[in-house]
């Protein structure tokens, strides 16, 4: 997948995801790991199943903004 890349799989993931971290805070957002360590394993846990293959082929920022309102419907805070 990443052929002749020195990064790993979890090297390009963390870059993307820091990324992804620092233009939802300029967006005035809320960092995803805030959200994952308020509301305990369930963003991973929708990650996974993504990946996975068990939800529809959406992007990562999606199945997150998902897991989200999840939360805040379960009363997950």
């Amino acid at each position: 997948m990443f052929r002749g890349s020195p990064l790993t799989a979890t090297d390009h993931r963390r870059t993307r995801s820091r990324k992804d971290r620092a233009s939802q805070q300029a967006a005035g957002g809320q960092c995803c790991d805030e959200v994952a360590h308020r509301g305990g394993v369930k963003l991973q846990t929708m990650y996974r199943a993504k990946v996975l293959g068990k939800l529809e082929t959406h992007d990562r920022r999606t199945a997150h903004r998902e897991a989200f309102e999840n939360l805040e419907v379960d009363g997950g805070f």
